[in-house]
């Protein structure tokens, strides 16, 4: 048996045989399945579309579509000059034009809500 004689072209509607046994099933073509944030997005935009639309939930944040970091590859690395400069390459090299954004600062630092300070006092030898 040859291949093309078991591969065949999917059509762009499902055949009546296998769409008969189904119920309520729809095609989304807006929302490719090669993009699995978006599929995720839209699942969870589903979990939530009851209550959007209930006149009880009133005091629902905003959804957003897009999430912070969701949408975009996210590097994090030590910043030596060398960390920005393998991330261009590796954007020139894969043709990605999108460059890139810099979500933090170089630094790593504690938020201003975190208590640095021990309330435990310093031991000799050992100031705070």
């Amino acid at each position: 048996m040859r291949a093309k004689e078991f591969i065949v072209e999917q059509r762009a509607e499902l055949p009546a045989e296998v769409t008969a046994p189904m119920r309520s099933t729809f095609i989304l073509p807006g929302l490719p399945s090669q993009d699995p944030y978006k599929t995720y997005r839209f699942g969870v935009a589903l979990a939530r579309a009851r209550g959007e639309n209930s006149e009880e939930n009133t005091n629902l944040p905003p959804f957003e579509a897009e999430g912070a970091f969701g949408e975009f590859a996210t590097v994090s690395g030590f910043d030596d000059p060398s960390t920005t400069e393998l991330i261009d390459t590796a954007l020139k090299m894969t043709g990605n034009k999108g460059g890139k954004i810099r979500a933090s600062t170089a630094d790593s630092a504690e938020p201003g809500t975190v208590n640095d300070k021990s309330p435990v006092k310093a031991f000799k030898g050992y100031p705070r």
